[in-house]
């Protein structure tokens, strides 16, 4: 069996035919499945083989929406039939297969283990942290096929499917029932407080408070936010009113508030050209929860809609009093962020194709057609005008993001008052970095450090932010002071905020990082030192090699493998006119030079020695100069930090 062939085959099949409206059976709930079954197989020992049955019934188990929305599981079991055969699987395991698919249609009632496993994994959401909001989606997905259902009455169907439905494996009733179970509760709680209402019959504009909680429950960026918080986030929204075709952004406008769609439809468009349209359940303008920067689109209703309006002066409120909500938006945000933008250049990039094409196209039918040729020339001034347009959007917004960076970075005059002898080289790859400096004065102590986030530009930015932050927290705020017990705090602090300990979460994001101690004495310094993945090198005074200090293979944040991080403290006694540096991987791993190779390690340490007797900001001068030598007409890869300290 070649399933990772079968794999591909369906995910592409899926991108390119499943219907867009599928809200909730799309390729995510598929692949969503895919890992449910893989993780609840291994849990009740299955064997390799059944696991790879089990992941194929997976992927195939929705290909029938392709063709059609009810009474599908046919269709799939035939387009696995048609295709498995391609991808080495038998006769035998094609009927389990198909067996399989047939047995995920509901009222479920599986025979076997491998039955039980796979309709536990179709259901498994019904006891994650996420059921609200994937349950929304499944709510706008009825609407779209004609079983359109108000709040009040998808909740009650919900929860009377949920008082029926059962796990059958031990492995899923561990992991998922004691929280449906909760979730079985509070839609009992609340059903009991609307009993003799109906949402959509009372007054929009003195919406009760229980219904704004369970939108606010269903949206993403508020999944896993307790209910108590979320009656705070309530009160703090406002209810607006809008009829179709009144606007509700113009563009130009200050932004000073994100809006939630309870109900209705609005389109989003610059002019007469639409760009989207949205419906209940999502949101936009929450950019302008962090800046107030002019909007570039307007927004109209398209129908008549009911908003909660959450401003940015009480959105900073929250974000003083719930740090735990603050970091899940700032989560979520940063994945828009990366999705829009990744959205962005993907247009840029095929508008240029397609202008391409036409200049090709007009300029074959010059002689024949001067007419035609002033047509196109009109038409790709257009199209110029509105990329220039995108792309001085983009850059805006990220010059934007450069200047909160820039505030929360250490002033470096501050660096060099209290280290006269030193350089901070900084050269980030785009506008903003992943790459930071930290430097902090504790308890007699001077704290410097380098780190380097995954990711450079906005994301990387982002992370840094987080990053910076927690230092200044457990150094300024707690006091802790040596290097290895900071990096300690800084691990529980990532791992925490991004939530990486919970088993479903698939965020890898963390950093490295060399972190440094120094407490300077008459004639001599103590320096200490811990590090993630980052090293530190010592050149001493009228030393002929560099003393290479080794940090920790392990980095702050990301994928846990075995036993929790603990990070080791290095104690090292300078003399006056020894210098150590600190820096992340940007310079090392930079192509360039006669046969387009990596800068690499060894001739870094190298430049440290040629460079020895020079002064900091000389030594700064052709690290510069170096670099660029070195890079040439190449493009920088990634963000570059050194820092150098002379005694």
């Amino acid at each position: 069996m070649h399933y990772s062939e079968a794999e591909k085959f369906i995910i592409g099949k899926f991108q390119k035919e499943l219907p867009a409206n599928l809200h909730y059976h799309g390729l995510h709930h598929t692949l969503d499945v895919r890992d449910a079954v893989e993780r609840i197989a291994r849990m009740e020992n299955m064997g390799e083989e059944e696991i790879v049955i089990l992941k194929t019934t997976a992927m195939y188990h929705d290909a029938g929406f392709i063709y059609q929305y009810y009474d599908n599981e046919h269709l799939g079991v035939k387009l696995a039939c048609d295709t498995l055969t391609s991808f080495g699987y038998s006769g035998v395991q094609i009927t389990n297969v198909s067996k399989l698919i047939l047995s995920t249609s509901l009222p479920y009632n599986p025979k076997n283990q491998l039955e039980r496993i796979i309709c536990d994994a179709d259901l498994d959401y019904l006891g994650r942290e996420d059921f609200y909001s994937i349950s929304y989606t499944l709510r706008r997905e009825w609407a779209e096929y004609g079983k359109a259902k108000t709040l009040l009455q998808w909740y009650e169907e919900q929860l009377a499917f949920m008082k029926k439905q059962k796990y059958f494996t031990r492995s899923a009733n561990q992991l998922r029932e004691a929280r449906k179970q909760q979730y079985i509760a509070e839609m009992k709680e609340m059903l009991g407080k609307r009993k003799h209402k109906t949402i959509m019959e009372e007054s929009m504009t003195a919406l009760p408070a229980d219904e704004k909680i369970l939108t606010l429950k269903a949206l993403s960026i508020f999944s896993g936010t307790s209910d108590e918080i979320l009656s705070g986030i309530a009160s703090m929204t406002k209810t607006l009113v809008v009829k179709s075709g009144q606007i509700i952004i113009q563009k130009g406008d200050i932004g000073k508030s994100m809006y939630i769609i309870h109900s209705g439809r609005v389109k989003v468009h610059d002019d007469i050209y639409t760009i989207a349209e949205l419906g209940e359940g999502n949101f936009f303008g929450e950019v302008s929860l962090l800046d107030t920067e002019p909007r570039s689109a307007s927004i109209t209703a398209i129908a008549d809609t009911t908003l909660f309006v959450l401003e940015q002066e009480d959105f900073y409120k929250i974000l003083q009093k719930h740090k735990d909500v603050a970091q899940g938006i700032m989560k979520i945000l940063i994945g828009r962020f990366r999705k829009q933008n990744a959205t962005i250049f993907n247009d840029l990039k095929e508008k240029e194709k397609k202008l391409q094409a036409l200049v090709d196209q007009r300029t074959q039918e010059l002689q024949s057609a001067n007419k035609e040729i002033e047509k196109a020339f009109h038409q790709i001034e257009e199209k110029n005008q509105k990329l220039e347009v995108a792309y001085k959007d983009i850059r805006d917004s990220i010059s934007y993001a450069k200047r909160i960076q820039q505030a929360i970075l250490p002033n470096i005059s501050d660096v060099y008052r209290a280290l006269t002898q030193s350089f901070v080289y900084y050269k980030p790859k785009d506008i903003v970095s992943g790459d930071f400096y930290f430097f902090a004065e504790k308890n007699n102590k001077i704290m410097l450090g380098v780190a380097d986030c995954t990711g450079h530009g906005v994301p990387g930015a982002f992370m840094s932010m987080i990053g910076h932050d927690m230092l200044n927290q457990i150094i300024i705020e707690k006091g802790i002071t040596s290097p290895s017990e900071v990096l300690n705090h800084l691990e529980a602090g990532i791992r925490g905020a991004l939530k990486q300990d919970m088993e479903s979460s698939e965020n890898k994001d963390g950093m490295d990082i060399a972190l440094c101690s120094l407490g300077i004495q008459s004639a001599e310094c103590e320096l200490q030192f811990a590090g993630a993945f980052r090293n530190l090198y010592l050149v001493r005074k009228g030393a002929s090699e560099v003393e290479e200090v080794r940090a920790d293979k392990n980095s702050i944040g990301g994928m846990l493998t075995g036993d929790t991080k603990r990070f080791s403290n290095h104690q090292i006694f300078l003399n006056k006119g020894d210098a150590f540096y600190i820096f992340s991987d940007g310079y090392c791993d930079q192509f360039g030079g006669p046969g387009g190779k990596k800068f690499m390690s060894r001739q870094f340490q190298k430049l440290f020695l040629s460079i020895r007797h020079l002064s900091m900001k000389e030594q700064e001068e052709v690290i510069d100069k170096t670099f660029r030598d070195w890079k040439g007409d190449l493009e920088q890869i990634d963000d570059v930090l050194v820092i150098g300290v002379r005694i």
